[in-house]
């Protein structure tokens, strides 16, 4: 019986195995594709978060938020070189000032202790879901595609904070997963309107989504 359950172990592990294959051949080829200049970026930010890991479930967020924050910062960055419309290179300056502010805040509540794979594991769908979703994102132009990018990149942001608000974060980490729920929901909606063609001034009243500006002073 040992022998026989051994076995089926090995043929699931093999058959999950080939499963995930074509999976990643396919990412490293939308990674390598000339037409997304985010590709590596992208992928850097995966494997970022894949490898922050902390003490808890709190922790676990905090870290890999952070990697999540560093990727939009690069992507943003990538897109200002690409020669995007005003209302776009308008919003990559603000989602760089705004992640910018973000990691400085909850760099504040990091700790070192001991790394706990069990709660890393609880946002590792969350995480994957995104990078599947950013990396198949595509548009019309490098505008379009980025903002299409970033859609799903703040959706993977509230994922992530309903992962660690359901799973017992409390006290200050808590009211920061909050405040970063937030305000990726928001900007989420705001670039879901600038797609319909809103204007970015308009797409931010719609939304209730914060300038680099206002989030500073609050």
């Amino acid at each position: 019986l040992a022998a026989c359950s051994g076995g089926d172990s090995n043929s699931q592990t093999a058959l999950e195995a080939n499963q995930a294959a074509p999976a990643a051949d396919n990412m490293a080829t939308m990674a390598n594709d000339p037409n997304n200049p985010f590709g590596q970026a992208e992928m850097q930010m995966n494997e970022r978060m894949m490898a922050a890991i902390g003490s808890d479930a709190g922790q676990n967020w905090a870290k890999k938020m952070i990697a999540h924050h560093q990727g939009a910062v690069d992507m943003s960055r990538i897109v200002l070189e690409q020669n995007p419309t005003a209302d776009v290179a308008k919003m990559a300056r603000e989602t760089i000032a705004k992640n910018e502010k973000d990691m400085e805040d909850i760099r504040k509540l990091v700790t070192e202790a001991a790394p706990d794979q069990q709660s890393a594991g609880l946002y590792r769908p969350a995480m994957m879901e995104m990078h599947q979703k950013m990396m198949a994102a595509s548009g019309s132009d490098v505008s379009e595609t980025y903002m299409r990018k970033m859609v799903a990149h703040h959706k993977g942001a509230v994922a992530m904070s309903d992962v660690a608000l359901a799973n017992g974060v409390t006290g200050t980490m808590r009211e920061q997963v909050r405040k970063t729920r937030s305000e990726n929901d928001k900007d989420a909606m705001m670039v879901e309107a600038m797609l319909r063609g809103e204007p970015m001034s308009r797409a931010m009243k719609q939304s209730g989504a914060k300038s680099a500006e206002q989030a500073q002073a609050e």
